[in-house]
């Protein structure tokens, strides 16, 4: 029984092992082709890298705020559905009441 939590805790150690290393290595390979494009980026324009780096932060933020429209959002619809709804329970209750 021990030999066997052993076996299976040996196993889960060199499987994150070996997650953990391919996660680096994607990582590495990402900088790197970061690095590529703004190198070939500051040949192509002569822009120094923090002015390439800066447009690029630029480009990013502008990005992620069109990513932030919240219209069609779960929560929006949500709350959207839950007013009709109430809405459309209440009115009969108010002519009850009213009559």
């Amino acid at each position: 029984m021990n030999a066997d939590r052993q076996t299976d805790l040996g196993e889960a150690i060199v499987r994150r092992v070996l997650i953990e290393a391919s996660l680096r290595e994607q990582r590495r390979e990402e900088n790197q082709d970061r690095r590529d494009v703004i190198e070939a980026l500051q040949e192509l324009t002569g822009l120094t890298r923090t002015e390439l780096e800066e447009i690029i932060m630029n480009v990013r933020g502008s990005c992620c705020d069109r990513d932030r429209d919240t219209f069609f959002s779960v929560k929006h619809q949500a709350i959207l559905v839950s007013a009709m709804l109430a809405f459309l329970i209440s009115l009969p209750t108010l002519f009850i009441w009213m009559f």
